[in-house]
C-alpha cells in the first residue's frame, strides 16, 4: 500500500510555463520506487518471523502442557504402565509398576521387558514384538488377559494385561497396562470355599436382608423348614416360624440383635407328618464400614436328638453325694425340658420347694452329720409319695426341689399340692430326731404365665411358707383354699 501511495504521488508531475536550468537535481522514480518496495518487503517478513516465533511459542507450551498432564497421570495411575519399543526395549515404567515388580525406575529402563516375565513367556516375548512391529496395521486388541509377572524378589503374581500400539516417527511403541490381581484371587478363593461350606455344611444357613427378608439359603436349611428354594426366598424369616408351639418374639428378637449382635434361641415345631421337633436358631448381623447390619446370617440345626446331660456327664457330676439326688445342674436341665414339653401338649407344669428349719434351741441345733441324715431320709421317704414323673433334687444345702409336671387343669394343680402339703406334714414329724423343727413349703405353676425355668424356681422360692404341725386341710374344706391358692 505505501508503494502504490507514492509510485501514484511520482506520476504526478508539475512544470512551470518558465524554465528554470539552476532548479535543484531530483531522485530518479526507479530508485524511489525500489527503496519503498525494500522496505515494504522488510516490514512483512520481520511481521512474518514475529507471528512464527509466537505461533512456535503457543506451540511449545501446548506440548508441554499436554506431556505434564500425560506424566502426571501415568505417574499417578493405579495400574502399571510400561512403554517399550520395537526392540522390547523399556522405555517408561511408572510408580505403580515399580511396586507391582520391587524395581526402580533407573533399574529398568533401556533393558528388555522379558526380564518382568517367567521362562518360557520371557523367551516368547521378542518374537511377539517382531510380528506385530512388521504389521503396524493389525491391531492388538483391546481385551485384557492375565499372565504371570516376575517380580525382583523372583516371585511369580499374576497379572490383569493391556498392551496398546502406537505409530512414532521415530517408530513402533507398546504400551502395557497392568494390575496386581493377588488380592483378587485370594479373595476369589475364600468366596469359593465360603459357597462350597455354605452349600455343603450340615446346619441350615439363611442370609437376611436388612428388611428381614430371605434372599439366599442352603439346601440344609430348606430341607429343614420342608422348603423349596422358590417359596422361600423373599419371604419374611419370622414368616417361616408362624406356626411354632411358641412362635419367637420377633420385635424382642431384632432389638437383641441390634444392641448384643447376636441371638439365639430353641424353637419347638411341627413337621409335616405331625411329629414334633426342636430347631435351635442364631442370629449374627453382618455390619458396614459404619457399624450399621446390612444382612443378618441365621444358622438353624435340629438339636431334637441332642443328648442330654445325664449322657454326657458322669453320674457324681449330676448327683449330690449326700442323698444321691440330682444336683442343681441336672434338675433345671430337665424341668426346661419339661417345661417345653408341657408347652407343646397345653398342660401346665409345677415346682415346689422344701426348706428345712433347724431347731430354734442353739443347743439342739443339728450337727452337719445330722443334717444329711435328715436329708438322705427324706431322698428316700418323699419318692414314694410322689408321681413316676416327677423329679425331687437336692436344691441348697437347706432345700428340697420337685418337679411336677403334667398337671391338666387348676383343680388338679390344688389337689396336688393339697396332698404334697399333708404328706409334708407327715414328714417333718419324723424329721424332728434330726434336730428339724419344721418345713417349709413353696409353690409355683405354669398356670401363671411364666419364661423360663428359673423365673418359675424363683416364684417358689419366694412362695415358701412354715407347714402347719398337724394335718393341712382336706379336700373336703378344699374351696377355701381355692378361693386363695
Amino acid at each position: 500500500m505505501a508503494s502504490m501511495h507514492y509510485l501514484s504521488m511520482l506520476s504526478l508531475r508539475l512544470e512551470h510555463a518558465a524554465v528554470h536550468p539552476a532548479a535543484e537535481p531530483q531522485l530518479m522514480p526507479e530508485t524511489l520506487a525500489l527503496i519503498v518496495a525494500f522496505v515494504s518487503l522488510l516490514v512483512v517478513v520481520v511481521l512474518g518471523l514475529a507471528s512464527t516465533i509466537l505461533r512456535y511459542r503457543d506451540l511449545w507450551q501446548a506440548v508441554a502442557i499436554r506431556d505434564a498432564r500425560l506424566a502426571a497421570m501415568i505417574n499417578t495411575a493405579s495400574h502399571g504402565v510400561i512403554t517399550i519399543n520395537a526392540q522390547g526395549l523399556m522405555q517408561d515404567f511408572n510408580p505403580a509398576a515399580q511396586q507391582i515388580f520391587g524395581y526402580s525406575r533407573d533399574e529398568v529402563l533401556g533393558r528388555n521387558v522379558s526380564m518382568l516375565m517367567p521362562s518360557p513367556l520371557a523367551e516368547q516375548h521378542d518374537a511377539h514384538v517382531q510380528k506385530h512391529t512388521n504389521q503396524p496395521d493389525k491391531p492388538i486388541g483391546s481385551h485384557s488377559r492375565e499372565v504371570l509377572g516376575l517380580r525382583k524378589d523372583g516371585r511369580l503374581i499374576p497379572i490383569e494385561l493391556t498392551i496398546g500400539k502406537a505409530q512414532t516417527p521415530s517408530g513402533t511403541i507398546f504400551v502395557g497396562y497392568l494390575q496386581d490381581i493377588s488380592e483378587r484371587k485370594r479373595t476369589d478363593a475364600q468366596l469359593r470355599i465360603a459357597a462350597s461350606v455354605f452349600q455343603h455344611v450340615r446346619e441350615g444357613v439363611a442370609i437376611v436382608d436388612a428388611n428381614h427378608n430371605i434372599s439366599e439359603a442352603n439346601p440344609a436349611f430348606l430341607r429343614l423348614m420342608e422348603q423349596t428354594r422358590d417359596s422361600c426366598i423373599g419371604k419374611p424369616l419370622e414368616a417361616l416360624y408362624e406356626d411354632a408351639d411358641l412362635p419367637p418374639d420377633t420385635g424382642k428378637l431384632w432389638k437383641t440383635v441390634a444392641t448384643a449382635h447376636y441371638w439365639q434361641d430353641e424353637i419347638t415345631l411341627t413337621r409335616r407328618d405331625s411329629s414334633a421337633w426342636v430347631l435351635r436358631l442364631s442370629i449374627s448381623p453382618v455390619l458396614n464400614e459404619l457399624q450399621r447390619p446390612h444382612h443378618f446370617i441365621a444358622v438353624a440345626s435340629d438339636v431334637t436328638e441332642r443328648p442330654g446331660l445325664e449322657a454326657q456327664l458322669p453320674h457324681d457330676a449330676l448327683h449330690d453325694a449326700a442323698t444321691g439326688l440330682p444336683n442343681p445342674q441336672l434338675f433345671m436341665a430337665r424341668l426346661g425340658s419339661q417345661l417345653q414339653h408341657s408347652q407343646r401338649k397345653s398342660t401346665f407344669l409345677g415346682v415346689a420347694i422344701v426348706q428345712l428349719s433347724p431347731q430354734a434351741s442353739p443347743a439342739t441345733q443339728p450337727t452337719a452329720a445330722n443334717h444329711d441324715t435328715a436329708m438322705a431320709w427324706l431322698a428316700q421317704w418323699l419318692p414314694q409319695q410322689l408321681r413316676s414323673p416327677d423329679t425331687l433334687a437336692r436344691w441348697q444345702d437347706h432345700q428340697l426341689a420337685l418337679a411336677l409336671p403334667g398337671i391338666q387343669d387348676p383343680a388338679a394343680w390344688l389337689h396336688m399340692t393339697q396332698r404334697l402339703a399333708q404328706t409334708l406334714v407327715e414328714a417333718q414329724q419324723l424329721c424332728q430326731p434330726y434336730g428339724i423343727q419344721s418345713l417349709q413349703l413353696g409353690c409355683s405353676c405354669t398356670l401363671v404365665p411364666v419364661g423360663t425355668a428359673a423365673e418359675l424356681v424363683e416364684r417358689a422360692c419366694a412362695d415358701l411358707q412354715p407347714l402347719p404341725a398337724s394335718r393341712p386341710p382336706t379336700p373336703a374344706n378344699a374351696a377355701q383354699i381355692k378361693e386363695n391358692p
